[in-house]
């Protein structure tokens, strides 16, 4: 029965459902896109401050305990400042309602 009624819905609502799946497929795409750019930025300062911290601790005598502090000053920063509403947070918003 389940079956049947899959073969009617989409004989019926076939024109529909096509134009839904190829807005989800461009709405994963634009998503994915938007969340793999996000995490690069927030990996690639990680790494910077990591290497900068390393780089004072060598260079400019600091301890590993300010070298700590420094970069998770800096990570909480760009935490903080990742948190603010993005673009892709608010199209998505948009797109939702």
């Amino acid at each position: 029965m389940k079956w049947f009624h899959c073969i009617v819905v989409h004989c019926r609502y076939g024109k529909n459902l096509v134009q839904a799946k190829e807005y989800g497929i461009k709405k994963g795409i634009i998503s994915g896109a938007g969340m793999g750019f996000l995490f690069l930025v927030f990996f690639a300062t990680y790494a910077l401050a990591f290497w900068y911290g390393g780089k004072l601790v060598r260079e400019e005598g600091y301890t590993v305990g300010r070298m700590l502090i420094v970069s998770l000053v800096f990570e909480c920063t760009v935490h903080c400042v990742g948190k603010k509403r993005s673009p892709v947070y608010l199209s998505y918003n948009t797109v939702k309602n």
